[in-house]
This record gives structure tokens, sequence and C-alpha cells, in this order.
């Protein structure tokens, strides 16, 4: 047994300290402010900790999953910004050693597994991908890449297949991405893998039914609740509405940029993958292996493309594809005469990361966020929410002319009805209209104590309907029922009620500037 154990030990050691080593990174944002996206996700949790119903109480459209994700991350390590980040560190090290595990599978050896999770795990953190985020993606990975180690070696093991498709609806649950995924994987490995359709399709039911289970239970218990309507709208009909927003020509000169500059300030996994790719037939794998590989890319770049908006954390589900491909392609040349030159290969693209991303492992917080998001008031989001905490009683409700649910996280509070964040205001869909007129009715008969107005086109896209009957009515409930009290500018620690600093910014007013509202004695 203790031969065994240390036979373990050395086998798994390896892979191991370099996920650790290659993932210190992540420590150096840890507290880093929000962006819009955590806020969203801990102001979720914060309302399922409280009682309150996701899609009914608050309004988002992403599944449940990744709000119990920061539910659980938030009782665990504490009501603070580094909660999530850790448990994002805690996916990404999960996620490097099951890369490690299908490198080995697909016929790679342990030296292409270690090359494939440092270049992985450096790369995940990188700002270029807003990778030091604890957003949806990262948290995804583990699910995807245990999916897929499930399913190659399955053959036709009918529970493997049933845990491989149970992974991937569990992975349904953090992001609808995860369908996109999987179709192309499970096709292309069922047509090599399994002889006659009568097998394929015996195949197809344990993994199908475990890809279901998930979603029908989640469904199912939001059906008991009397919120299945809220929730299909919010997983299905509102997610698809967004996505029809962008004609495919748009998204492709959109992502063609994206990658552009991808490539331009962090090129090492997508050179080494490139690189990896073109000698993909001297590869060191087992039989089908490559297309499997393929499918796999293939399904990445689907997921990063389904909502034809390319942010920089979308690039995240193909980061450990990359590296897959970059393992298998070292595994065949680090060995004899060849092995000088790969080894030189890959010190250059890890030494390429490594000078791309010590800059901001060196950099102030307010600058990340500000190379990384441009004008955006995540920095002094938190001197915000702690100003209303002090100004305010757990019972007032704030409402914010823009989609910084974060503030709401920092201070504790609650906002004034389900839909906390301005973009459903703002963006087509079914329901943008109603959504309108339930917060102007709200407005009028349970006017919040404090209304925050963001100066940020980004936050409200309220100068796209600038002239409209919905954005003219929260201005004259701003004039009419309210006086501004405070203000906090772009990138300020600090939130000043001085009224000459305030009228001065008013005369002068600069893009991401947050202005406090409060409400007037007498309505």
């Amino acid at each position: 047994i203790e031969q065994r154990i240390f036979s373990s030990l050395r086998r798994y050691w390896p892979p191991v300290v370099v996920a650790l080593l290659f993932l210190l990174p992540r420590l150096f944002y840890m507290h880093v402010p929000f962006e819009r996206d955590e806020g969203t996700y801990a102001y979720m949790a914060n309302i399922l900790s409280h009682g309150g119903i996701p899609y009914v109480d608050a309004f988002d459209n992403k599944p449940p999953g990744i709000y119990l994700i920061y539910l659980i991350a938030i009782r665990i390590f504490g009501h603070g910004i580094a909660a999530p980040r850790i448990a994002a560190y805690i996916a990404a090290f999960i996620a490097s050693l099951l890369l490690y595990r299908l490198v080995l599978k697909l016929g790679g050896n342990s030296r292409g597994g270690l090359i494939a999770i440092a270049l992985f795990a450096l790369s995940s953190a990188a700002p270029i991908y807003q990778g030091f985020t604890a957003n949806t993606e990262i948290f995804l990975l583990p699910f995807l890449l245990g999916g897929m180690l499930c399913l190659i070696g399955a053959a036709t093991s009918r529970p493997q297949l049933f845990l491989s498709g149970l992974l991937f609806g569990c992975g349904l649950m953090i992001k609808q991405v995860a369908a996109v995924f999987a179709i192309p994987l499970f096709t292309v490995w069922v047509l090599i893998s399994i002889s006659g359709w009568t097998e394929r399709l015996r195949a197809l039911i344990p993994f199908a039914f475990g890809a279901i289970l998930p979603f029908g239970l989640v469904e199912l218990v939001f059906y008991i609740i009397g919120a299945f309507s809220d929730f299909w709208f919010a997983f299905y009909t509102y997610t698809t509405s967004y996505t029809s927003l962008f004609p495919w020509s748009e998204a492709l000169r959109t992502g063609w940029s994206a990658i552009s500059e991808i490539l331009r300030r962090n090129p090492s996994l997508w050179l080494g993958a490139m690189l990896g790719l073109l000698i993909a037939p001297r590869w060191k794998t087992t039989n089908g292996s490559l297309l499997i590989v393929f499918a796999a890319l293939f399904g990445s770049i689907l997921a990063t493309a389904m909502a034809k908006n390319f942010y920089g954390h979308y690039f995240v589900v193909m980061l450990p594809f990359l590296a897959l491909v970059i393992g298998l392609a070292s595994s065949k040349f680090l060995y004899g005469r060849s092995a000088k030159y790969a080894v030189s290969a890959v010190a250059l693209l890890l030494g390429i990361s490594i000078i791309n991303q010590y800059p901001y492992w060196v950099m102030p917080p307010a600058e990340i966020l500000a190379d990384t998001y441009g004008i955006n008031p995540f920095y002094q989001s938190v001197s915000v929410g702690q100003w209303l905490k002090r100004h305010s009683s757990r019972q007032d409700r704030i409402f914010i002319i823009g989609s910084e649910p974060q503030i709401l996280y920092y201070a504790h509070r609650h906002a004034l009805g389900p839909i906390f964040y301005f973009y459903p205001l703002m963006e087509p869909s079914p329901k943008q209209l109603t959504f309108r007129l339930e917060t102007l009715a709200q407005l009028h008969s349970e006017p919040p104590r404090f209304i925050l107005f963001v100066d940020a086109f980004t936050s409200n896209f309220i100068k796209l309907d600038s002239q409209s009957l919905f954005a003219n009515s929260l201005l004259s409930i701003l004039k009419i029922k309210y006086h501004l009290i405070a203000l906090s500018k772009y990138g300020s620690v600090k939130v000043t009620t001085n009224s000459s600093q305030i009228a001065m910014a008013m005369r002068k007013p600069v893009s991401g500037n947050i202005y406090i509202f409060q409400m007037n004695i007498h309505g």
C-alpha cells in the first residue's frame, strides 16, 4: 500500500506543483475591485442568501449555477472581493489537472502535459482575457474538461457516458455555451469510436440523460415554486434576443478585432497552438484522438462566438484547448535530436507570456481596471458602496441609472426592484417595455432613498435613447423628487459631499463619474 501511495505521489506531484506555480499570478489580482459581471453574480448570491428567488426577485439571464458558486464562495471565504476570486483559483487549478490528464489520455506524455498546464495556467489570468476575474468561463472549464475526459475514456461504458453527460449538463447550469461545446464533441466521438447506428444510439441515451438531468431538476424546482416562466424567459428568451442584436457581419469584424488585440498583447498560447496544428499529423496520439482534439477546439470556438460579442473573458473557454494542442505537439518533439528546439520554443512562449503580463503584476488596481475596461467606474464602486452603507439603513432601497450592481454588493443593500442593473431596460427584448413600466411605477409608488446616476455610456446606454419617454421620465423624477448630495469622481477613492466641488463637477462633467441623489424630505 505504501509503495502504491508513493508511486501515486511521484506521478501526480509534478502537475500539482506546476499548476500551483503558474497560477500564482492570480494572487496579484485577488483584491482588484469587481467588474459588473462579478457584481451581478455577487448580488444574486446575496438575494439567494436572503431567501430570494432568482429571475423573480432579481433579474439576470445567467443560469443559477454561477449564483450558487458565488454564494458558496462567500459563505466559506467571507463577504468580500477575494471570496469568488479564491473560488476561481480553485476552478483554474482543477481545470489544469484535468488538462494534464487529457494530454495523457489522448496519447501525449507527462512533459507535454506539464507544458500544457504551464501555458494554460499562466494565460488564464491574463488581463487581455479579463482572466483575473471570477467570471462564468473559469468555473465552466472543469466541467467541460471533465466531461471530455469521461467521454473519450467511456468506450461503451454507460455509467461513464452518463457521468460525461452529467458534467456537461452541470456546465450548462453555469453558462449556456456548454451545450454548443458538448454537441460537436460527442458527435465526432460517437462516429469514430462506435460502429453501427444501433450501438451509437445506445451510447447516446445515457449521455443525453446525464446532460438533461441537471437542467430538468432546475426546471422542476422553478416549476414547483411557481417561477418556471421567469426562469425560462431569462435562460432562453432573453439570451436569444440578446444574441440576435448583432448581425454575423458585425460579429466577424468584432471577433477579428478582438483576436488581433490578443495576438498583439498576449500571443504565446495562440502562436504555440498554430505551430502545433501545422505539425498535427506527426503528433504521438492514439487512433482518432486528432479528430477529438479538432472537435473540442471547434466546440470551444462556437462557445466563444455564441453571443456574437467578443468580450475578453469569452475567450477563456478556448484557452485549455489551445494548450492541449501545444501539449500534444510537444509530446512528440521533447525527445531525441529535436528536444533542444522544442524546449527552446516552449521557454520562448512562456517568456513572452510572462513579459507581457509582468507589468500588471506590479500595477495598482485602478490602472489594471482602466487598462482592461476603459472608462468604467469599477474602482470607485467600492467607496461608493461603503458610503451608501454608512448613510443608509438595511431597509433603504437603491436605484442605479447604470449597470453597476457591485455597488449594491459592497453596500449590503438591495435594489429598488428586480431590475438591479440597467441593461434589461435598454436592450431590446420581449419584456423591455414591461420592465420599463414596472420600474417607473416602482419609482413613483416606492421611491428609493438614493438614486445613483453613472455617467458612463457602457454602463447605461442612455445616450442611445436619450429622447425617449422612459429617459425623460427618469430625468423628471430626479429633477422633481431628488437633489444631488454626493459625487464620486472617476478613479477616485473618495465620495465628496462638498457643494463647491459638486458644482464644479457639474459644470465640467467627466465620463465615469457617479452622482448620488437623495430623495427630498417631502418627496
